[in-house]
């Protein structure tokens, strides 16, 4: 099986695992633009820990290299990311805009929030831009910025499941020992 046929699959389960909790925070909450996001944290953690334990075990005969899981899991990054961009976007755009846009002014209601607490500092000026970023922010806008922090927090996991989980063969160990060990 080729590797990246795995990272594939891998990715696009993720992936709909985490487009299946935004639609339940979706059915259940107000904004699953907000909420869904932190529910979402562990499928990729998950999914790619399993991806590469897979390979391992199954298909690479118990070892792999760094360099390897990080190639499958990078791959199951894109796909992961990928997908759930899109098929949020998809939703927001197809089935239900007001969630857009009640994310943008539950944003900008904090951020005012922030500014009123914080006064007269010198953090003010930043927070009026960010305000100003958000009300401009289109759909499309806002689904780059899923993909880019998506694929950011899943190639960070890729770099630490692949420097945990990487299992080198020992050059000494001949091939009657690896049968004794089954």
């Amino acid at each position: 099986m080729n590797k990246f046929k795995l990272s594939l699959n891998y990715g696009t389960a993720a992936g709909l695992v985490s487009f299946v909790i935004f639609i339940i925070t979706y059915l259940s909450f107000e904004s699953p633009l907000e909420f869904a996001q932190w529910l979402m944290f562990w499928v990729p953690a998950v999914g790619i820990y399993m991806l590469i334990k897979k390979y391992r075990n199954e298909i690479n005969g118990g070892f792999i290299s760094f360099g390897n899981a990080f190639q499958i899991s990078g791959v199951f990054s894109l796909i992961y990311s990928s997908f759930v961009a899109i098929a949020v976007y998809l939703f927001v755009w197809l089935v239900d805009g007001s969630i857009f846009e009640k994310f943008k002014n539950s944003s900008v209601s904090r951020m005012e929030e922030q500014l009123e607490k914080m006064g007269d500092s010198g953090f003010t000026k930043v927070l009026e831009q960010a305000i100003a970023e958000i009300e401009k922010m289109t759909l499309e806008d806002f689904a780059l910025s899923q993909f880019y922090n998506r694929i950011f927090w899943t190639i960070f996991l890729s770099l630490v499941m692949a420097a945990i989980m990487k299992k080198k063969q020992n050059p000494f160990e001949t091939e009657a020992e690896k049968e004794e060990e089954i």
